[in-house]
């Protein structure tokens, strides 16, 4: 991967910084978001909390917010919800945030009611108030505090063993992990990481009803504890130090392939993976980032998929059930089984998409925000790892990383040969796969832009 350059010590660029998180664990049961395995089974504990984290960025020209929530998305209201929380509690009304979900499927139904056509689910407003006022509460909470002028540094790393292919073991994934590392500049210390990685948090299945973060909240508490002893051993023991997590373009990637069971156990050495990888970007140093932040967003229309008739969709139902009674007696962990599992799923939501009759046209929201030579593009679907390659190789910037489950959700976004072979993620899309062809090439367009 291309990296950028390393500027000239008289061109170094400070930015400020108000980081934090905050402990979003619902106070009542309630249903889990992710398997409708599940049947609207309510929670009875919690494995690990679950946290929104905020870091806030700025320079003499801009201020940018990541809010990163653990939930299994932000559809369009509740991102908006959680965006104006933000803005309210920091006090400033002109901060652009973007709204991002880690994807675990252990959080709350509560918050994302039925997130797809074909979903169950409702949404609970006082789980959500609960949600909100916490998030405003950890804004005002920084708002009271002076920024810090931090320095950026960027780095990248692989996770090898953390995820794969979950439609084909060898088929294409992206073991990149980017991680963004920002030090106070009066001391060196570490104040806040950002990383990003593209595997779906699954390790727990629907047998599991207690709330998680799954992989990436275990990633984040070792990438914590790391560095945090890494500031303790320079000397510096006080002050903020906070990490927070984007998803990646996982729509086909998981631990489908690589995982040794479903258990917390699992959940840490897969989140070990990930830290590991993060560890060792700090620890040598990466690139610094010089230069302006720029961000631009916009809202583009994306046709949907021609959807096919009732009784055809109640057809392909019901074969694929029919495939997936002849594994009654495979092992329930053995990934053909969760694979027949998932195509009887997407023939599911198949048959609820084509009962909503969605609109023809659906508003699609793209976010670009670069700092110096990184560019990081969002977006509101599980996208295949295909089509975040073309948005990376066809970048202005030496590098882009790719962000899913951004500022609303609308599905999976599946290449040519998910459509054609009809899997899960392909029945219970909206868009038929040239519709990444033109999302790809805005995306490409506003890069250039703001270049």
């Amino acid at each position: 991967m291309a990296t950028p350059a390393a500027g000239a010590a008289h061109s170094r660029t400070r930015f400020s910084l108000r980081a934090g998180a905050v402990d979003v664990t619902p106070s009542r049961p309630g249903p889990l978001a992710g398997y409708e395995a599940r049947r609207g089974a309510v929670s009875t504990g919690t494995n690990d909390p679950l946290h929104a984290t905020l870091v806030v960025l700025g320079d003499e020209a801009e201020r940018m917010a990541w809010l990163a929530l653990d939930a299994i998305a932000v559809p369009a209201e509740l991102a908006r919800g959680l965006r104006d929380a933000v803005r309210e509690g920091l006090a400033d009304p002109d901060v652009f945030v973007v709204a991002a979900a880690s994807h675990t499927h252990s959080a709350p139904r509560g918050w994302v009611g039925s997130i797809h056509p074909g979903h169950s689910g409702s949404i609970e407003s006082d789980d959500v108030d609960e949600l909100i006022g916490k998030v405003r509460a950890l804004a005002a909470d920084l708002a009271k505090t002076e920024p810090e002028p931090v320095a950026g540094t960027w780095g990248s790393g692989n996770a090898v063993g953390l995820g794969a292919n979950r439609l084909t073991p060898g088929g294409p994934h992206d073991d990149g992990v980017g991680v963004l590392a920002l030090r106070s500049v009066a001391t060196g210390a570490l104040r806040a990481i950002v990383f990003d990685a593209a595997v779906h948090p699954t390790v727990y299945g629907a047998v599991n009803l207690r709330w998680s973060a799954d992989w990436p909240g275990a990633a984040r508490r070792v990438v914590s504890a790391a560095a945090r002893a890494v500031n303790e051993s320079a000397g510096h023991d006080d002050g903020t130090m906070v990490v927070l997590f984007l998803q990646g373009a996982a729509g086909d990637v998981s631990a489908r392939f690589t995982r040794r069971g479903a258990d917390s156990r699992e959940v840490a050495r897969l989140g070990t993976i990930a830290a590991a990888a993060v560890i060792e970007t700090i620890a040598h140093d990466g690139h610094e980032l010089n230069g302006p932040m720029r961000r631009l967003s916009r809202v583009i229309e994306l046709a949907r998929r021609p959807l096919p008739s009732i009784e055809v969709a109640e057809r392909e139902l019901a074969q694929a059930a029919a495939d997936h009674a002849e594994l009654a007696d495979m092992p329930p962990l053995d990934p053909r089984v969760r694979l027949s599992q998932s195509r009887v799923d997407g023939a599911l939501v198949q048959r609820g998409l084509v009962a909503a009759a969605p609109d023809d046209v659906i508003r699609f929201p793209i976010s670009v925000l670069a700092i110096g030579d990184v560019a990081w593009v969002h977006v509101p679907v599980e996208l295949f790892t295909s089509i975040g390659g073309r948005i990376r190789s066809g970048s202005p910037f030496p590098v882009t990383r790719v962000v899913g489950y951004a500022d609303d959700y609308l599905g999976y976004m599946v290449d040519e040969a998910a459509f054609e072979a009809g899997t899960y993620e392909a029945l219970s899309s909206y868009f038929l796969p040239d519709a990444a062809d033109r999302m790809v090439d805005e995306v490409r367009q506003m890069m250039k832009e703001i270049r």
